[in-house]
């Protein structure tokens, strides 16, 4: 404004303006506004992206990354590794909980240095760790993960007289090869680190078909052919949402979801069909 009127200050400023400059401007008052104003909102937008303590992405940036990527190129090759520090538990009860953040943001000032265009990592939470590589196949993911895996273990820590060395475990899986969505992808590599885990830690696994465990909605998913669904993806029946879409959902959940239950319902009629052409009441058995 030409005029420095306050009333009129006031006013833009509630409705969300950033600054009120009078005329005429002086080009080096605006830089540093503008300066000032861009580093605060780079500041506030890396505070809602990142995990507090190891300032890496959180799992809602995350969730962004992989999106982008998908829409960005449909056709790539995208890695998925999860990390999970092995007996992170005893670390933190031997050792106390400000050693084991330690060793926390240790590995994650690993994966910082590695970070590019195909090294994405991001904390999931406690001491897991999720890393998209965009571009990378499921082999070369390994590589990498090895090699980080490597120097990590290698590092000792040191509590008054004591000297340890940490390890972790991780799994891998490939979108589009093994996966059509972020929650059968990050299933997939979470059971190839299940595996790690089982076959005593301190290593990286590829997901392969014989990793499989517990995995029974996948398994019934390949197998049966005679699922319909209309195009708000419900089940053309009950108008229930699809399953997979509902863990699409979850998954992409802005908060962390640490616990999920399932209550699987099988109804088997127990009048006759005949007993039930009026309108009478009907009972099911619930056997599950």
């Amino acid at each position: 404004s030409p005029e420095n009127q306050k009333q009129e200050k006031i006013e833009a400023l509630e409705l969300g303006a950033d600054d009120y400059i009078n005329y005429p401007i002086d080009p080096e008052e605006l830089r540093a506004i503008v300066t000032m104003r861009l580093n605060k909102f780079r500041e506030f937008y890396l505070m809602s992206v990142t995990d507090d303590l190891t300032r890496l992405y959180n799992r809602k940036e995350f969730i962004k990354k992989f999106n982008e990527e998908v829409a960005h190129f449909p056709e790539g090759t995208i890695s998925l590794a999860i990390i999970d520090i092995d007996h992170f538990k005893g670390v933190n009860d031997i050792y106390g909980h400000v050693t084991g953040d330690l060793v926390l943001m240790k590995l994650a000032e690993l994966m910082q240095e590695r970070t590019c265009s195909n090294f994405s990592p991001a904390r999931f939470g406690g001491e897991e760790f999720v890393i998209l590589m965009p571009g990378l196949n499921m082999n070369s993911g390994k590589a990498m993960i090895e090699g980080l895996l490597n120097e990590f273990s290698s590092i000792p820590f040191k509590v008054k007289d004591k000297k340890f060395n940490v390890t972790f475990s991780a799994g891998i899986s490939e979108y589009p090869l093994l996966s059509n969505n972020l929650s059968e992808l990050l299933s997939r590599a979470d059971q190839a680190l299940y595996a790690a885990k089982e076959d005593g830690r301190s290593r990286v696994y590829i997901f392969s078909s014989t990793m499989v465990r517990n995995d029974k909605f996948w398994q019934y998913m390949t197998s049966k052919k005679t699922v319909f669904i209309n195009s708000q993806f419900q089940d053309t029946t009950t108008r229930l949402p699809y399953l997979p879409l509902v863990l699409e959902q979850i998954i992409n959940l802005t908060y962390e979801v640490k616990s999920l239950g399932v209550l699987l319902l099988d109804t088997t009629f127990v009048k006759k069909a005949e007993e039930m052409m009026n309108y009478k009441n009907i009972h099911y058995d619930i056997k599950n």
